[in-house]
């Protein structure tokens, strides 16, 4: 399946001699582009590149770009967050418009996949509420997605693994009508995702039942639809948490993620149908394999011809073939085709191009059924001899594990837009790959990832027995399958877990259990590896550990285990053909052989640089996320809200392929590891703090101080170091072996704190944290100027406190109050702290008019209704100056 949006990119040339690109001769060195989609909302963040040279533009938020003609390239690549690669030769560029495709509405001809979100009515709580002529009207009417547990209160009497929120029975209902005209329709609903344990029914006849909480799954309503008529459709959820926790973690509660009416013919592609592999690809050519499945519902037998075209995002078309099929009646079939791409652009990190396959069902010369798959040409391996490789490169895997909530402001119903642009910050440090830990992740956060080029490890769930995974050994198959099914196609995937810590690995039942998913996984989807998360254990005999490891082993196609590097060696060592992936690693700290909590200073990530079968790690975590230890955790390269972390300027001086010094100031003990300062005894996320990272903060605001200690991390060959440009001292990277550059008892005075990265001789890289004054004023910065009025899409506003000169304060913690007026409204407030430590300052989620800043920022969403119109954002505090906002939607 594809969809499409048009992305106009309208060419202003500056000067009078220039009379449109298709004229090259006659255009002029420096050029505007304006982007902007098919409604005529200018696109921000659009990245221009002229192929093969290292000139990147990207668009301001009003969607401009200046670019500069190379006389030795003609081909213009252009990306943006969410919408598909564009590559286009000079002279195809018209005076007004390229176009680009973006998965956000159907296009195909014979099939109609409808957003189902909106107009529900919802009621926590529980009753006979499933008989189409109970009276509703006195429920909340609410769109989708939804998380009502997010809705509450806090309560610390409650279990912190939950975040301390409620979970509990909630019922939606909708209200619908389809034409007499769609009667010889089949008529599906998909859920992507309803927490938890939900049965579904339509004009009060029970259709389904999907009781894990994360795999989308799909249910077919024909036969109890009243076409022409009143429809009610109705959804029980029962995420009760009244008898403990069923899961480690924040959930949400409700219909969470989007839900989608399918109409299509009785002959039909199958949802999810598709298969593609791409098992031989070169300069040459690309081979591509694709098996796909027609459902034929009719009573008879079906003759028709199945025509596959390939397309790139421009929609040219690249290969076809035509197959003549025969199904038989209330039946099903796979059909095998194979196809070639000449030339093809390989999918990968750096430019991830995706193709379409377009399945096409033709019945005396008609079109019946209309299905589009992406993917990507790409191929992967993993050798002892050579690591993980990604055509045919190796490539090092620098991972990060990511949960499913979109922190304090959201809970479990996240917009696309707040995961582009956490994963946008997640690339700009250096990531490569995430862990969906521990469950699968909504499609259109899939989708997003093959975009972005990001790899991916896709786990299917976390444990395998109650109470934390109370219907794994009941229905694990039904959901496995219909993950693969929904998410094989996906290039970004490339490598399956089927587990994560699910018991002792020298447990011969936990190894049986293991053999019987993996099988299952391998035969499902030959075309990729499976692994699982291994637990690392209680510290014990080593070589008793590592025995039981590599009988559980067996069953990997990759050694996968969490925090488990210090045994690599060993492991090798007794089987020198195996290879490894870090499923989860501490951020900082490293284990011993002997001893977990053992705070050495080496981060693990350099284990993984010289050996090739040491593929690379999933540091835990990505990004914070909320519940299993406290209100949310603070383990992540970014916060809750999606602000960098101390921990982040470290992983980017490892990962990134710029320049990078980064500094930072200690506000303990830089040798004192493991207990929290501050209170000497540990609560929350401290009672495990081999996962804790040092004590940090990026500040120069030290008045109670002579002398501070200093850390750098630099990928440069020396770091010098200034106070007011007074040189501090210099330091060589090569003599820091752990990357840990500590600097003791650097003298404090107001001003700057300067860190300079130097490589052959010369000024690279530079940072400095400054001196701030008192809070004085607030300052608004959003990710968009312009949303569609469609109820769906969001702004993110970062708003900082900042003293007289325009500088962010880093300890304010001013609270500020939100006014929205206009076409939009509120739709979250955090500040990325979820400590329960802070509950006279930790304000209810629901509570979005007043927020407390966090080191001097914080983070407000506003969605669009269904009006044009503008949403005006005005945010004061008290000794503040206001600032105000404005966003346009159309």
């Amino acid at each position: 399946m594809i969809y499409r949006l048009l992305l106009s990119v309208i060419l202003i040339c500056l000067t009078s001699s220039c009379i449109g690109l298709n004229n090259t001769a006659s255009l002029a060195t420096n050029f505007q582009v304006k982007i902007i989609n098919h409604q005529g909302l200018p696109i921000a963040h659009v990245e221009a590149k002229w192929l093969n040279t290292n000139h990147h533009v990207k668009s301001d938020l009003h969607g401009d770009i200046q670019l500069t003609l190379h006389k030795d390239t003609k081909y213009l690549i252009l990306q943006a967050a969410g919408y598909d690669i564009k590559k286009i030769h000079i002279s195809d560029i018209k005076q007004n418009t390229i176009v680009m495709n973006h998965p956000n509405e159907q296009f195909t001809e014979k099939r109609k996949k409808e957003l189902f979100d909106f107009n529900w009515k919802f009621n926590k709580g529980d009753g006979e509420f499933s008989t189409p002529n109970y009276n509703d009207t006195l429920w909340r009417k609410i769109n989708l997605p939804h998380d009502f547990s997010i809705e509450s209160d806090f309560d610390l009497q409650a279990t912190e693994k939950h975040s301390y929120l409620p979970g509990g029975i909630g019922w939606y209902r909708k209200e619908f009508t389809l034409p007499e005209t769609d009667k010889n329709k089949t008529i599906q609903i998909q859920f992507d995702g309803i927490y938890l344990n939900a049965k579904i029914w339509l004009n009060g006849q029970l259709i389904g039942q999907q009781r894990e909480g994360y795999t989308s799954r799909y249910f077919d309503l024909t036969s109890h639809i009243n076409f022409g008529e009143q429809n009610i459709l109705a959804v029980r959820v029962n995420n009760d948490t009244s008898k403990g926790p069923n899961s480690r973690w924040y959930t949400g509660s409700g219909i969470y993620r989007h839900t989608w009416l399918i109409k299509t013919n009785k002959l039909r592609v199958k949802n999810w149908g598709t298969f593609i592999t791409t098992p031989v690809v070169n300069k040459q050519e690309a081979t591509v394999n694709i098996e796909t499945t027609i459902i034929n519902e009719h009573k008879t037998d079906q003759n028709f011809i199945l025509k596959t075209l390939i397309k790139t995002a421009e929609g040219d078309v690249v290969a076809t073939v035509n197959s003549s099929v025969l199904v038989n009646g209330k039946s099903s079939t796979p059909i095998k085709q194979n196809l070639a791409i000449k030339s093809p652009e390989t999918w990968s990190i750096e430019s991830p191009t995706l193709y379409y396959a377009q399945s096409k069902i033709i019945q005396n010369n008609e079109l019946v059924d209309d299905y589009i798959s992406s993917f990507g040409a790409r191929t992967i391996n993993f050798s002892h001899e050579k690591g993980f490789t990604l055509n045919g490169i190796t490539t090092k895997i620098k991972g990060v594990c990511v949960h499913h909530d979109g922190g304090l402001a959201l809970g479990a119903a996240v917009p696309e837009a707040v995961w582009e642009r956490r994963l946008r910050k997640l690339k700009s440090i250096g990531v490569n790959a995430i862990r969906t830990a521990h469950n699968p992740m909504a499609p259109e956060y899939m989708d997003m990832l093959d975009r972005m080029g990001f790899l991916v490890m896709h786990e299917f769930t976390d444990k395998w027995e109650a109470p934390y995974n109370p219907f794994h050994i009941k229905d694990w198959q039904q959901d496995f399958a219909a993950t693969i099914d929904q998410h094989r196609n996906h290039p970004s995937v490339i490598i399956y877990s089927v587990g994560n810590e699910h018991g002792d690995a020298g447990d011969k039942a936990v190894q049986k259990h293991l053999a019987t998913l993996t099988d299952f996984v391998r035969k499902k989807d030959p075309s990729r590896l499976v692994t699982s998360a291994l637990e690392r254990g209680k510290d014990g005999n080593l070589d008793i550990r590592t025995d039981d490891l590599l009988a559980a082993a067996k069953h990997q196609d990759v050694f996968g285990m969490n925090y488990g590097e210090q045994w690599y060696s060993e492991l090798e060592a007794k089987n020198n053909n195996l290879v490894f992936i870090g499923t989860e690693s501490y951020r900082y700290y490293m284990s011993t052989q002997t001893k977990r909590n053992a705070f050495i200073e080496n981060n693990q990530w350099l284990y993984y640089l010289n050996k090739p079968y040491m593929t690379g790690s999933f540091i835990w975590a990505g990004i914070s996320y909320m519940g299993e230890t406290d209100i949310a955790t603070d383990l992540g390269l970014l916060d809750t809200s999606g602000f960098s972390t101390p921990s982040a300027l470290l992983y980017e001086s490892m990962w990134s392929d710029k320049p990078v010094v980064n500094i930072a100031v200690y506000k303990q003990d830089p040798d004192e590891h493991g207990l929290d300062t501050s209170t000497k005894k540990r609560t929350g996320i401290d009672r495990f703090p081999q996962w804790k990272y040092p004590n940090l903060v990026i500040s120069w605001d030290h008045h109670e101080k002579e002398s501070v200690d200093i850390v750098t991390y630099a990928n440069t060959e020396i770091v010098e170091l200034y106070v007011n440009d007074t040189f501090i001292g210099r330091q060589r990277t090569l003599d820091v072996p752990n990357r840990i550059m500590k600097w003791r008892n650097v003298p404090w005075y107001p001003g700057e704190v300067k860190a300079v990265g130097i490589s052959g001789g010369k000024i690279i890289a530079e940072q400095k944290i400054t001196s701030t004054s008192e809070p004085k004023k607030i300052h608004l910065t959003t990710d968009k100027l312009y949303l569609s009025s469609n109820q769906q899409d969001v702004a993110q506003i970062e708003v900082q406190v900042t003293d007289k000169e325009g500088n962010k304060v880093p300890h304010a913690q001013n609270l500020l109050y939100f006014s929205v007026k206009g076409k939009g409204k509120m739709l979250g407030v955090s500040n990325g702290n979820g400590s329960s430590k802070n509950m006279d300052v930790q304000l209810p989620v629901y509570e979005k008019n007043k927020e407390y800043a966090f080191e001097g920022r914080l983070l407000a969403i506003l969605q669009a209704n269904d009006t044009p119109g503008e949403i005006t954002l005005t945010v004061t505090g008290k000794n503040l100056e206001p600032a105000t906002i404005q966003i346009f939607t159309r």
